[in-house]
């Protein structure tokens, strides 16, 4: 690589890294703004700022950290291809794509640019033209000459009535960032290495845009990057410049959502919680307790994974700990080899339905739903999937005792000051995960501020019990931005291209498709979905795949007349059965690289089997129930 090409690469990773370690730091600020709002409106006092302020802090976080993210390696795969070339393929596909994610880029800082200049008060020249001549005044004249360029300044609708112009500024700063972050990628990539109008039917644009997408995606690119190309360049297509403007104000209108807040601080949350290693208190917990019956320590790590899941709410997370406690363990005490690695592999199927489920705070954002009633949709039907797990493990060991046999009479002798020991240990979690709900399912606090609550409660809980060391906390604070950022940029890109694929009217068209030309009922196109689901998941992620069919589905489902959060519940389930899924299913080959040798791919897809059955007749209930995702969320907000 020349010199000069070297050092831009080194100045700009150096420059997003420093810029991206201050902002992942910013999650402290988030917490502690949320919980003044929370103790000023218990104590009467003014927060009207707390809001905007919130908001403006989470702008800077997200766009500001999203270049480092990258850095980090940070980036969802349709890992098809992509993962069977080799290096130098894999970088020269990388450095070729690179150009369609720096479109997608250049269109939104066209579109941050335009809307800065607005709240600057500038209605007449080209947004770079303005821009120009207010700096160069700046540098000239001084402020007083800048000021001069100045006109009315864009001011928020609320009550504080904050000038936007700082966090447009902020917005557009750190697409730029985006665009140097990746134009340094593409110079590492193509290094040698050692490793309007349209003239086309409605239909046509869904399925072109569609396949666009896919045959993008398949190639192994970075999701966000790969569909937000196609979204921006079709608008560009069919609409002009006009086109511009939409994955702009589709990145608008995700920065003014006020939940988007909760993100960073449940997967904080769940990071400090995993990394201080508060789950093997957990663990050893259900060990002494459930030990002595048959399959218990199995029942124990069903349980285990409820917990984990209300730490955490990413399935992955909850099959790495999982699989690096409880399997050793369970091995080691004489269970089945086959059914403890369908225990682990359906016991992490509930981190993305229980909450505080990360993947429904994403759906909420997509399909326009309240985060808090998907939560509590989830909370029945998480519970009574792990109930079914339990009953299926007690009555199979009752039967073949050999498969999970009780620990032994000498290991059964602890004392019972131990055993309260280890559950005050255990009731940690529990109290973390009351002390975020409570106050929000009675009312006292929005869901934002005890996403803050539950983030420093499990912060100081790893204080208190000096397991808070300083690899822990570097390791939480950067693994948060990573995955909050990428999120970000994913559902930025699924955002901005749903709002032109359901502008040209193409939901309208496969609606009618369906409805009119193929005659199948609503309960049939559903069924269909799920489907499309199960086949998805062989090479896809949950994150992926609703990305890039929510567009399409989402609106689907709210026109064929079906409840969208009852939805989100059945979205869940669905992927889960579908990771599950022998041949090709995402988690079968995720299980195998954790599970020790003795393991191989066919007792892993042995060991699903019976687990998956379960979840798909635990769907069949709530599709044909809906009460039972629907319940809570109707007491809860009905009072």
């Amino acid at each position: 690589m020349p010199r000069l090409a070297t050092g831009f690469v080194h100045g700009v990773d150096a420059m997003n890294r420093f810029i991206g370690r201050i902002a992942m730091y910013g999650i402290f600020v988030l917490i502690g703004v949320l919980l003044w709002s929370s103790v000023s409106k218990a104590a009467f006092l003014p927060s009207l700022w707390t809001l905007e302020t919130a908001q403006f802090v989470m702008v800077a976080y997200y766009v500001l950290g999203g270049p480092y993210s990258i850095q980090l390696g940070s980036n969802v795969r349709m890992d098809l291809f992509y993962g069977n070339w080799t290096i130098r393929q894999k970088a020269w596909m990388d450095a070729f794509t690179v150009f369609f994610l720096m479109f997608y880029l250049g269109v939104l800082l066209y579109g941050a640019l335009g809307s800065l200049a607005y709240s600057m008060g500038y209605f007449g020249m080209q947004p770079l033209e303005y821009f120009i001549e207010f700096f160069g005044a700046l540098f000239t004249g001084g402020f007083d000459a800048a000021g001069e360029k100045l006109g009315f300044l864009e001011r928020s609708s609320t009550a504080w009535r904050p000038v936007m112009w700082p966090v447009k500024l902020i917005l557009a700063f750190g697409v730029f960032l985006m665009l140097l972050q990746c134009l340094a990628e593409l110079i590492r990539d193509i290094e040698p290495h050692p490793r309007g109008r349209y003239l086309m039917s409605q239909e046509l644009i869904a399925i072109v845009m569609f396949s666009g997408m896919m045959l993008m995606l398949m190639t192994g690119q970075r999701v966000f990057g790969a569909i937000g190309f196609v979204g921006a360049l079709a608008g560009l297509l069919l609409w002009g410049t006009g086109g511009v403007d939409v994955p702009f104000a589709a990145a608008m209108k995700l920065m003014k959502w006020y939940p988007l807040l909760t993100l960073p601080m449940f997967i904080f949350m769940g990071y400090v919680l995993s990394e201080s290693k508060i789950a093997d208190d957990l663990y050893k917990m259900f060990h002494v307790w459930m030990g002595p019956v048959r399959g218990g320590l199995a029942i124990g790590t069903i349980g285990l994974m409820v917990l984990i899941s209300a730490m955490n709410g990413l399935s992955v997370a909850g099959m790495a700990i999982g699989a690096t406690i409880a399997l050793p363990e369970l091995l080691r005490r004489g269970y089945d080899k086959i059914m403890v690695t369908g225990v682990i592999q359906a016991g992490s199927s509930l981190g993305i339905l229980v909450p505080p489920s990360v993947v429904l705070v994403l759906y909420a954002m997509i399909a326009r739903q309240p985060v808090g009633q998907l939560w509590l949709a989830g909370v029945v039907p998480g519970l009574m999937m792990a109930t079914m797990f339990v009953i299926y493990i007690y009555v199979r060991c009752r039967l073949q005792p050999e498969l999970g046999p009780p620990l032994p009479e000498e290991e059964r002798n602890v004392s019972r000051a131990e055993k309260l020991r280890l559950l005050r240990a255990g009731i940690l979690p529990l109290a973390i995960f009351a002390v975020m709900m409570v106050p929000f399912v009675k009312g006292w606090t929005s869901l934002v501020e005890s996403s803050a609550i539950g983030a420093m409660a499990a912060f100081l809980a790893a204080v208190l019990k000096g397991r808070m060391t300083r690899a822990v906390f570097e390791t939480s604070v950067r693994q948060t931005l990573a995955i909050s950022c990428m999120f970000m940029w994913i559902i930025l890109a699924a955002l901005g291209f749903g709002a032109i694929f359901d502008g040209l009217g193409a939901v309208g068209a496969i609606e009618s498709l369906f409805t009119e030309k193929l005659g199948l009922s609503p309960w049939m196109i559903l069924i269909l979905m799920q489907l499309s689901f199960i086949v998805m998941g062989t090479f896809l992620d949950d994150t992926a795949m609703l990305v890039i069919v929510a567009p399409l589905y989402v609106p689907l489902v709210g026109a064929l007349g079906f409840d969208l959060i009852w939805y989100g519940v059945l979205y869940t389930i669905t992927t889960q059965i579908a990771y599950m899924t022998p041949p090709f299913g995402y988690n079968l080959f995720l299980m195998r690289a954790m599970a020790p040798p003795e393991i191989g791919l066919m007792d892993i897809y042995r060991s699903i089997i019976p687990f998956a059955l379960v979840m798909v007749l635990a769907l069949a209930l709530i599709m044909v129930f809906p009460q039972i995702a629907l319940w809570l969320p109707g007491l809860v907000y009905g009072n």
